[in-house]
């Protein structure tokens, strides 16, 4: 089997067909697999799926549902362990891909390299509200060289240095570091993503592609994985990503590096200023234990923890919010 394309869902009914259409459109002259993981789903998305399989032709069409919701990375790593394919590509039930070549592209690019661990690409951010469209770019718009993403992609922030959409990669790059981290890193619940770590493993397992073109229209607001309907929410998927940008900065040996101190000092502030916003007791103990992990934070940092732990501080914070983390751009 030539690729594996994950395509994940939970409560999708509205999209899932878009993006699936845009998947069963690729014209390819390889065998392939499609993976549809449902975490669970309560609304019509796995109607919507069987109708999408029994229709299919020319692909390997597989279900892997789930009865419970047990979050994206269990979705993800059981589709990544159960997928048959050399590449692996994917795309979440509420985005889809550009263009019938799509695939085609990045097999042949990793197909003439085989020093390389992934192809990547720009994507184009879709606001699920506006319709507002915006071409984004990687850190590097180059092909890069192994190990030459891991500062950009941990110093990245308000800009992702890569979209794991946006890339197709070989399996056998990826589960070595998967096969010895699976419980502890890749489905720790702790850090509540797939991705990161995936986009981290596989610049250190070998080289770059880049192709000069958006092939993912991503969806942003809405009903998607990582909007933020409220502070609360905000603050816990960033503590989240925090600490696993902590981890894998201390394991590569950069959190000291200006670049990424920065950046986690950076995160830190916004998911404590979040915290104070949403008024969550627990998240904002959560942010203190973390205090003395995260490296060169600054003065508005300093003040915020000050005004927050003086008698009354967290209703002084609360005043204050907009004007601190207004301060962080």
């Amino acid at each position: 089997m030539k690729v594996s394309v994950i395509v994940l869902s939970y409560n999708s009914a509205a999209t899932i067909g878009r993006a699936l259409d845009s998947v069963l459109s690729q014209r390819c002259d390889f065998d392939w697999e499609i993976i549809v993981g449902d975490d669970g789903s309560t609304d019509a998305t796995c109607e919507i799926v069987e109708k999408y399989a029994r229709g299919a032709s020319g692909v390997r069409f597989r279900m892997l549902f789930s009865k419970k919701n047990r979050g994206v990375q269990a979705n993800y790593f059981d589709c990544l362990e159960a997928a048959a394919g050399e590449y692996i590509a994917d795309c979440a039930a509420d985005d889809s891909w550009v263009g019938d070549t799509r695939l085609k592209s990045f097999v042949d690019a990793l197909d003439s390299c085989p020093e390389a661990s992934m192809a990547f690409s720009n994507w184009t951010t879709v606001d699920a509200i506006s319709g507002e469209r915006r071409e984004c770019f990687p850190a590097v718009t180059r092909d890069v060289e192994r190990y030459e993403m891991l500062v950009p992609l941990l110093a990245g922030q308000s800009r992702p240095a890569m979209h794991l959409s946006a890339c197709v990669y070989r399996k056998s790059s990826l589960m070595n570091d998967y096969s010895l981290h699976r419980d502890d890193l890749y489905r720790n619940k702790e850090y509540g993503c797939e991705d990161f770590q995936i986009l981290m493993s596989l610049t250190c397992a070998g080289k770059g592609i880049y192709l000069p073109e958006s092939t993912l229209d991503y969806s942003i607001g809405g009903n998607t994985i990582t909007s933020q309907h409220d502070a609360a929410r905000a603050a816990r998927f960033a503590l989240c990503t925090l600490k696993l940008r902590l981890k894998l900065a201390a394991r590569h040996g950069l959190i000291a590096h200006p670049s990424v101190a920065e950046s986690l000092a950076r995160q830190y502030h916004y998911a404590l200023s979040e915290a104070v916003a949403g008024f969550d007791e627990s998240l904002l103990l959560e942010a203190k234990s973390l205090w003395r992990s995260v490296p060169g934070k600054p003065l508005r940092t300093l003040l915020l923890r000050l005004l927050l732990f003086l008698p009354g501080g967290s209703g002084i914070v609360r005043g204050l919010k907009n004007i601190l983390v207004s301060s962080m751009f």
